[in-house]
């Protein structure tokens, strides 16, 4: 009997396993080879820009291009059992600041209860449809300006759909800038376009700085004298000073957080020298 119970928990194990490697297979496929329908808005937008379609199997189809010096990437995902789609913009540029722009969800009141960060920009519809969470804080409302905050909204309605909603992220660090609807937008010319064409206007607003940039300035400013910005104790005669905005670390200290500590500097840490 046992036996018998083991070789069915076998079975059923088996029969899983073959299960997830086809959903898989099925997503890398369908998410892969699209139709020549897609094929050709693709290439459109390379051709727009001077860049190129590149087909491709693991990473997907893809258009690279440049967008004032700027590397960028377009790539899409037509979904599959358990895979939802997608089309992604990213721009190979990091900005004065760090930036995350996403729908409310039905949590959205419970982290508010519990201090999780919520930028609120005093527009109520705005605030009321998107979290938003970055630093310097300054810098996040300056960016999302009534100009920014409309192209959002234009890109919210490209992504929704009457189940899901609203399904729109953008993203902004060290990384780069990235702007991800949640659909496949590049069935449809015109809509792919307006994707592209919202994209871009955000990019080049959350990359220029304002009328009251944010400036990297050394940590002495907001630390006492010869402390280290890290530990706040005394420096040494064994202090690191960053090559970037010139603050003076523990040695020590620098090696233990990655790099730098001040914020936006491009020797964060986790970024060395």
């Amino acid at each position: 009997m046992s036996a018998l119970l083991l070789a069915s928990a076998v079975g059923e194990g088996c029969i899983a396993v073959v299960g997830l490697i086809v959903a898989v297979i099925s997503a890398v496929i369908f998410g892969t080879f699209g139709s020549p329908e897609r094929e050709r808005n693709l290439g459109a937008v390379g051709e727009r820009f001077g860049g190129v379609y590149v087909p491709g199997f693991a990473e997907g189809d893809r258009v690279e291009f440049r967008v004032d010096g700027t590397p960028a990437h377009l790539n899409h995902f037509a979904g599959a059992r358990g895979f939802p789609p997608f089309t992604r913009i990213r721009f190979d540029l990091a900005p004065a600041g760090c930036l995350r722009v996403f729908p409310e969800g039905i949590f959205a009141s419970l982290r508010k209860a519990f201090g999780v960060q919520d930028i609120e920009v005093r527009d109520a519809r705005f605030d009321g449809a998107f979290v938003i969470k970055g630093s310097p804080e300054r810098w996040v409302c300056e960016v999302l300006d009534p100009e920014t905050r409309q192209r959002i909204n234009a890109l919210a309605s490209l992504g929704e759909s009457v189940i899901g909603g609203a399904a729109i992220v953008i993203e902004a660090g060290p990384p780069g800038i990235t702007v991800t609807c949640g659909k496949d937008l590049t069935g449809e010319s015109r809509t792919l376009h307006a994707f592209v064409d919202h994209s871009l206007a955000l990019f080049r607003r959350i990359a220029t700085p304002g009328p009251n940039p944010v400036r990297i300035i050394s940590a002495s400013v907001g630390t006492p004298p010869g402390a280290c910005p890290i530990c706040a104790n005394p420096l040494d005669a064994g202090a690191r000073s960053c090559p970037a905005c010139a603050t003076p670390h523990h040695a020590d200290c620098w090696n233990y957080f990655g790099g730098c500590a001040i914020y936006a500097c491009t020797n964060r840490g986790g970024r060395k020298s």
